[in-house]
């Protein structure tokens, strides 16, 4: 979060945006990065008031108003060009106020698209949030690359989007009999990421998890991670200790969802603990919990029709 403060103080001034806003993507999140940052060939967006949703998303595109969409009342092209290939545009996933993301194919492979921010919201400008989300998020993924269960980067597209692996699966459902080893290699799978120095953050909920076509767990979204370079003093205080405190979250949420989808493979003390919050999760909780609540009243205003997380 202070990242973001201080990039949108970097952002201010009206003649600096652009250049403000790249260096800090790349002196920081890039720094350490030793992959080439590749280029996919981008297609226009499109104009459209009335973009398509898809039957059975729990948020409606057709229904969220354009300024609380990505993109705005534009939409993803219907195709694009990835390190030579031509891929269609098929499912969309998410289109929020911060990214919009779809699953693009051709007749050999399923890519994923994810574009961030880039419509202004009134008379501010909010590029430069699409741009940091999608620097911050190809760091975390090439920081991570080659690892089982993590999509692999494949280029950035325009200024705020990526293009990824598409992993093949579903998202995990409360109740779910995952297989057995599931957690196990879920656990295993926060390891490296701990080890990457980050924190997923994004454990609460089951369908932040993916469960492969073959039964294994899978990461995708590093949207909201803690990923804050070592050369922006990432192993220094505050930031390390805030690190620490994350990842310690990570742990207790994937009790939780061991809870939530094989409580029979935790022992009773397992199971009493998984409903104790530990000091920090409580501290974020009553720190996030008015923006929540505002949230979903704001939204229930808007449109009473939606379905608010």
């Amino acid at each position: 979060m202070l990242l973001l403060l201080v990039s949108f103080r970097l952002d201010i001034p009206s003649a600096g945006i652009t250049i403000d806003i790249r260096a800090v993507f790349d002196t920081g999140f890039m720094a350490n990065s030793t992959e080439p940052l590749t280029n996919c060939a981008a297609s226009p967006l499109l104009d459209s008031p009335r973009p398509q949703s898809v039957k059975g998303e729990r948020q409606s595109v057709e229904t969220t108003p354009p300024y609380l969409r990505a993109l705005g009342r534009r939409e993803l092209p219907a195709s694009i060009d990835v390190l030579g290939e031509r891929f269609q545009r098929g499912r969309v996933f998410k289109n929020d106020f911060f990214a919009v993301t779809a699953m693009y194919a051709n007749e050999h492979r399923k890519v994923v698209l994810k574009v961030g921010r880039q419509a202004w919201l009134g008379i501010f400008p909010m590029r430069w949030v699409g741009r940091l989300l999608a620097a911050k998020e190809r760091a975390a993924l090439q920081a991570l690359s080659g690892t089982e269960g993590i999509p692999r980067y494949l280029c950035h597209w325009e200024d705020t989007g990526i293009v990824r692996e598409y992993l093949d699966g579903h998202a995990m459902i409360k109740g779910e009999r995952v297989p057995d080893d599931f957690h196990e290699r879920l656990r295993g799978l926060i390891r490296r990421v701990h080890a990457a120095g980050m924190a997923y953050v994004d454990l609460e909920k089951c369908e932040n998890v993916l469960v492969g076509a073959d039964g294994r767990p899978g990461l995708f979204d590093f949207q909201i991670a803690w990923h804050w370079p070592r050369g922006w003093g990432g192993e220094l205080f505050p930031a390390r200790l805030i690190r620490r405190w994350l990842q310690r979250a990570d742990w207790y949420h994937l009790v939780k969802l061991q809870r939530r989808t094989r409580p029979d493979q935790l022992s009773r003390e397992e199971l009493a603990q998984s409903y104790v919050k530990p000091g920090y999760v409580q501290a974020y909780t009553r720190l996030s919990r008015p923006l929540t609540l505002f949230r979903r009243w704001l939204l229930r205003r808007i449109d009473p029709r939606r379905i608010v997380d």
